[in-house]
């Protein structure tokens, strides 16, 4: 653990540190959405902190989180929940040395989580990584996460130069608690950033990081019925029916265990334009891993079967252009574009079996207005359209899913006295389908399963479950609200405690076929205790 050890010093140095020797900063970026989305956003290059109008801060949050509903794609679970506690610093020493992290340790609960043995939760119908087991039978699951990430920036004394490091560490720990297959996932990862910038006139500078890493997954199944899981085992056929049948079975083993190693290498580079009214940041972005998936249920010594090669990549263009207005108002714009590219090959059928794009475009406006470092008010506005396509060429599938989103939302603050003000909040948003198409050449076999196929007739409730559930959830138009409130303390106009609460609705405008009720819906909350220092 010798080598993680520079990481919780950043996580350690930002809480600690005596905030009186921070430099200057126009605004605080705790009680508004417009900067803490830019902080949170990954822009790409960790060097654009160092031109960002932030003060020095260090947060920590204790939450809860959930979500309920039908309104759901078919391997997400029907209900999620969520509990944990977050830490994150940015801090100027007077070197100008820049210190940042974040940590976080997070347990979570999945209800009646179907088709996935992976736990890892899929982003319209793109699985995160290519999944070779799974089930029908839904099952609760019992989570943990763990995140620790952090940096520094050191420049020149000349300030001509300034070169980062930034590291990443991720641990989680998933466990089907109920229900055979029982699965006991364990995925961990490192990603280490180095960049540089350089300071080409006082207001222009140009910026390049480079980014390696790598990861390991392994997924032990444990089935109940000892040597039984077999197809034409009487208990398996009993399972099967039942939904605890799953796609890849391994005749005379009560296990089926599969593991994954993964290597992710990228770049960027980027230019930054800065003077005392205007902020302008573009990057370029390029990630690409590579992932090999093995089985592991029959090792012989130390040999182990390759299953498949999955290899995703993703190219970004991110804009950021932030106004000073004035003092204290704050305008900003940006724009992202992005393209994912994935392709899976496997091994035993010696080719490509499935491929998948995913391309995106975001448009983001916001207005903030503080006064003696407390938001008055802000706005914000967001315009996303995306597009995926996914083609698996073994059963002749093709879907082509677009969507246009458009979200608004804003919050007004109302002081009460001087150590408290409230802070209600409102949001809305409406995704409409664009384009919506879909393919299937397997539709005959579908149709014609015989009644002792039960690999058939698990893979047909795949399908209706899943993959027609997905198309018939992304072609559909919705709707969603948002309201919520935070109470903010203050000591001598200084932030540090507050309570925020948030309550979301979204619904379906039109009848969804999988839907019992005339239209779809799913409800979120959250509660959280922050404090500052």
């Amino acid at each position: 653990m010798k080598r993680y050890n520079f990481l919780w010093i950043l996580i350690v140095l930002p809480i600690f540190a005596n905030g009186q020797d921070s430099l200057t900063h126009t605004f605080q970026a705790m009680d508004n959405q417009l900067l803490q989305s830019v902080l949170q956003n990954d822009y790409a290059n960790q060097q654009n902190l160092l031109f960002l109008p932030v003060n020095d801060y260090t947060a920590s949050s204790l939450y809860y989180n959930y979500e309920d509903g039908d309104l759901r794609a078919g391997a997400i679970p029907e209900n999620i929940q969520q509990v944990g506690l977050t830490t994150t610093g940015l801090y100027h020493s007077k070197q100008n040395i820049l210190f940042y992290g974040k940590f976080k340790a997070e347990k979570e609960y999945y209800q009646n989580l179907k088709w996935d043995l992976n736990g890892e939760l899929y982003h319209r119908g793109l699985m995160p990584t290519h999944q070779f087991m799974t089930a029908e039978k839904g099952s609760d699951w019992s989570n943990q996460n763990y995140e620790l990430s952090g940096g520094m920036i050191i420049p020149t004394k000349n300030n001509r130069w300034a070169f980062s490091v930034n590291g990443d560490f991720k641990v989680s720990n998933r466990f089907r608690s109920e229900y055979d297959p029982r699965s006991k996932v364990t995925n961990n990862s490192i990603v280490l950033d180095l960049g540089a910038s350089y300071k080409l006139s006082e207001t222009s500078y140009i910026k390049a990081a480079g980014t390696y890493g790598f990861s390991h997954f392994r997924n032990d199944v444990k089935y109940s019925n000892a040597s039984n899981n077999i197809p034409y085992s009487h208990d398996t056929y009993i399972k099967w029916m039942a939904g605890y049948g799953t796609l890849l079975n391994h005749g005379g083993s009560s296990s089926a265990n599969s593991g994954m190693t993964a290597s992710l290498s990228g770049f960027n580079i980027g230019y930054t334009f800065q003077n005392k009214v205007n902020l302008i940041i573009a990057d370029i972005v390029f990630t690409n891993k590579s992932e090999e998936s093995f089985d592991t249920s029959n090792i012989n010594n130390s040999e182990i079967d390759p299953v498949s090669s999955y290899s995703p990549s993703t190219w970004r263009l991110n804009t950021l252009w932030l106004h000073h207005a004035s003092t204290d108002k704050l305008l900003k714009l940006g724009l992202n574009l992005s393209q994912f590219d994935a392709t899976n090959y496997l091994f035993d059928k010696g080719g490509k079996n499935y491929n998948a794009k995913e391309k995106e475009v975001k448009l983001d406006l916001g207005y903030l207005r503080q006064y003696n470092n407390i938001t008055q008010w802000e706005l914000n506005a967001q315009i996303n359209l995306w597009q995926v396509t996914q083609q698996d060429v073994l059963s002749t599938t093709k879907s082509e899913l677009s969507k246009l989103e458009a979200s608004v939302s804003g919050s007004k603050t109302f002081p009460i006295n001087e150590n408290l003000n409230i802070q209600p909040s409102l949001a809305a948003q409406i995704s409409t389908s664009i384009n919506s198409t879909f393919f299937n050449g397997n539709e005959n076999y579908l149709n014609n399963i015989k009644e002792d196929d039960y690999l058939g007739q698990s893979l047909k409730a795949y399908y209706n479950q899943i993959i027609y559930h997905d198309v018939d959830l992304y072609s559909t138009n919705t709707g969603s609200l948002k309201a919520g409130t935070a109470f903010n303390f203050y000591k001598e106009s200084d932030l540090k405690t507050s309570i925020k609460l948030h309550l979301s609705y979204s619904k379906a405008l039109e009848r969804i076929a999988f839907s019992s009720n005339d239209k779809a819906h799913r409800l979120f909350g959250s509660v959280s205790l922050n404090f500052y220092y």
